[in-house]
This record gives C-alpha cells, structure tokens and sequence, in this order.
C-alpha cells in the first residue's frame, strides 16, 4: 500500500468498504488501513442480517461505535436491496439516511444494490434529505 500511495497524488481519495459489523473488523485490518485512506465505507445490511425483522438503529450505532478509534469520515452504504424476497420498508430507507445524517454527521450516504433495487425502493431514495443539498437544514 505505501508504494501505491506514494505514486497517487496527494489529493487521491482511497475508500475501505467492508461488512460493517464489528465483529468482522478485525477481519478486515482496520489498523492497517488506516493510515492510507481517506473514509470508510462499512455495509450496512440490517435487514439482510436480521432476516427482514429490524431496523438501522443498532447496526449504524455499531458500526459508527466501533469505528470510533479510527477517526476518518464514515460513509455509509446502507441495504436497499430486497431480502429473501422481502423488499425493504421505504420508511426504513429513509431512516436509515436520516440516521446516518442527523445522529452521525455522515458526509453521504450509497444504497446497495443498484441491479436489485425496485421503484418502491428508488422512491424512498428519492425523498431522502442530504446535507448540502439545496434547502437541507436551512432557515429560508
């Protein structure tokens, strides 16, 4: 990795996505890549790994708990795809963003996975609010 980085300009954006929760992490080498990137991107599958019984809460406040000792900014990649057939609640698409927005201070967020996602899902997409974007979070 130092060799890589030493040819990159200074500037260039490396990013860590992996299994976002933290009983993998040690998997993955946190502390080895730490040094070289610029943000992480932990999947957050909560649906997936609750079998279509829980929301974002716990696995984003896991995620961004462990990840805590490695201070970068996280961007998260949250589950839009259906589950076992079960496709995902708009309400808890739109959580899950508001979440990682509001409570976390996400620069961003992406949604898993493009080829799966269905209009239910693209329409709860569409009605997120993201930081920076015109009108979030102002007064006017």
């Amino acid at each position: 990795m130092i060799a890589l980085k030493q040819k990159l300009p200074a500037t260039f954006h490396i990013a860590a996505s992996f299994d976002g929760r933290p009983e993998n992490y040690a998997n993955v080498s946190l502390a080895e890549w730490y040094p070289f990137i610029s943000s992480w991107h932990p999947k957050i599958f909560y649906w997936q790994w609750s079998n279509a019984q829980q929301g974002p809460d716990a696995a984003l406040a896991n995620a961004y708990n462990a990840l805590k000792q490695y201070p970068k900014p996280v961007i998260p990649m949250l589950q839009a795809e259906p589950t076992g057939g079960q496709h995902i609640p708009p309400d808890q698409i739109k959580k899950a963003a508001k979440l990682a927005f509001d409570t976390y201070n996400a620069p961003a967020v992406s949604y898993w996975r493009l080829g799966s996602i269905g209009q239910p899902e693209f329409a709860a997409i569409q009605t997120v609010l993201a930081p920076y974007t015109a009108g979030y979070g102002s007064s006017v």
